[in-house]
């Protein structure tokens, strides 16, 4: 004989009342009458009993349901409330140092602090297309590939005051044409990179070159510019190491310290940290990088001044 499981007996149940009930007799069942005949309390007591299974069943599925639901709302008020590109991902093979805020990479064991002195401010711009973001540009064709990298020369020494500044359009390989999301976001066009851009090999040795030969410690808003620079490399057969184009001063990582500045980084781009802090930058110019690396040395300044005294911030 077959296994008396709850569900079984739920399902005999619920097939016998509709056998010997039908739906559009249920408002007379609840009354107590079925076409006009008087019912018993016995009969109307055997009644609820036998609907229980059901109404027990019908319960569970209702808050399975209410469960899913509540699931996908929080999902998507998670996709709706993050930050459009903030650029939280993990360069393969380097781990972040949250206690230094420097990646592992060569010559990355420095400090930021305002005894630093000259350091390089850095950003890039990439290929990207609507939806890119919450896909991880796995979609087909999608590669991140550099189309703009700028940079900014301070001195953390004298309230992070500019020195010199870069900036340099690249040409895309595998996708050349910019898509308009991209051109809408950035503000970078088409024409503009057909037209000043240059390769990405000899843009990446301009800016090698601007960091005085890759000895000056630069500093970028997390680890995703330095993975596209590499995932660039490889999806344009460049030969790139970090090893020999930034040996001496490394590639290092903002974020943790302006978390430990009581800043919370993954709530904003690298060109909008600023106004975490009330900074008015005038007409924000959002993802071209070289405003984004202005908005992080305003950033940096303002914690000077502010933490000065905060020997955990360390700026």
């Amino acid at each position: 004989a077959p296994q008396l499981t709850p569900l079984r007996v739920a399902h005999a149940s619920a097939s016998s009342m509709i056998q010997s009930h039908p739906p559009w007799s249920a408002p007379r069942l609840l009354a107590g009458t079925r076409f006009g005949t008087r019912r018993s309390a016995a009969s109307r007591l055997g009644l609820v009993r036998a609907a229980r299974p059901v109404i027990a069943l019908a319960g569970v599925a209702a808050l399975t349901l209410a469960s899913a639901l509540i699931v996908l709302c929080r999902s998507y008020a998670g996709h709706r409330q993050a930050p459009f590109d903030d650029r939280a991902y993990s360069l393969q093979g380097l781990t972040e140092d949250l206690s230094g805020g420097s990646l592992a990479f060569p010559g990355g064991d420095r400090a930021l602090s305002s005894g630093a002195g000259v350091l390089v401010l850095w950003d890039t711009e990439y290929t990207t297309w609507e939806g890119a973001h919450q896909r991880r540009w796995r979609g087909p064709g999608e590669a991140r590939e550099v189309v703009q990298i700028a940079a900014i020369k301070v001195n953390a020494s004298d309230g992070y005051r500019e020195l010199a500044s870069f900036s340099a359009l690249v040409k895309p390989v595998k996708n050349p044409q910019l898509s308009a999301y991209f051109t809408a976001l950035t503000k970078i066009t088409q024409q503009e990179v057909d037209k000043g851009g240059r390769s990405f090999d000899a843009a990446l040795s301009a800016f090698a070159q601007f960091a005085e030969g890759g000895t000056l410690p630069a500093w970028g808003y997390g680890t995703s510019d330095a993975a596209v620079v590499e995932e660039t490399a490889r999806v344009q057969g460049v030969a790139y190491s970090r090893e020999s184009r930034f040996a001496g001063g490394g590639l290092h990582n903002l974020r943790p310290i302006l978390q430990r500045c009581g800043l919370e980084p993954h709530k904003w781009t690298s060109g909008s940290i600023h106004r975490a802090l009330g900074i008015d930058l005038g007409k924000d110019h959002v993802h071209n990088a070289l405003f984004d690396v202005r908005s992080l040395r305003a950033t940096l300044a303002e914690l000077q001044k502010r933490k000065a005294k905060d020997a955990k911030c360390g700026v």
